[in-house]
């Protein structure tokens, strides 16, 4: 269906969930609404997509010691919190960030003829350590930036808060002497 009756669609019935329609099945398959399921306007927004997000676990797996040990729930946690801080940027910094993911994956098969998440440990630490360091300043500053959000996602999460020895005291008053 086209980008117009969507739109139209969600400023015609913001209100509108599954369930409190009398539309035909036929149209709410065609808007790809299933029971249970909210209509496509209101589906929470994803930034990055599969591969990308399973790159970003690939590069996390090497920069991040405890990274392999989390179960699936932390890792989902961990994609959330990067979510949400690309969720605050600019759509250009987002494709930005998914092609840059793509040049880390793709660019040891100049070297090794494989992709980043199929090499053995020490050659995907010496590919990234290359970019850690690069000559081109575009790819350092890249690099980084995906480090900072790799290491937000995972040190963000509550469950590893008490490992780094930071004890958040959500009252504001905690540091001070009253």
């Amino acid at each position: 269906m086209s980008l117009w009756i969507e739109r139209w669609w969600a400023k015609a019935h913001p209100t509108w969930f599954v369930g409190q329609s009398s539309l035909s099945y036929r149209f709410r398959q065609r808007l790809s609404i299933r029971p249970g399921r909210f209509p496509l306007y209101n589906r929470p927004v994803k930034n990055l997509d599969q591969d990308a997000e399973k790159r970003l676990e690939t590069v996390a797996a090497i920069v991040v010691p405890g990274f392999s040990d989390m179960g699936q729930a932390s890792r989902e946690r961990f994609l959330e919190i990067i979510d949400d801080a690309l969720g605050e940027r600019p759509e250009s910094m987002r494709r930005q960030l998914a092609f840059f993911l793509k040049v880390l994956d793709f660019a040891p098969y100049f070297r090794w003829g494989r992709p980043l998440g199929r090499l053995d440990t020490a050659r995907a630490e010496r590919a990234l350590l290359w970019f850690q360091e690069a000559p081109i300043a575009k790819l350092r500053q890249g690099f980084w930036g995906l480090k900072t959000l790799v290491f937000m996602g995972y040190y963000g999460r509550n469950e590893v808060w008490p490992e780094v020895g930071y004890e958040p005291d959500f009252d504001g008053v905690g540091g001070l002497d009253v």
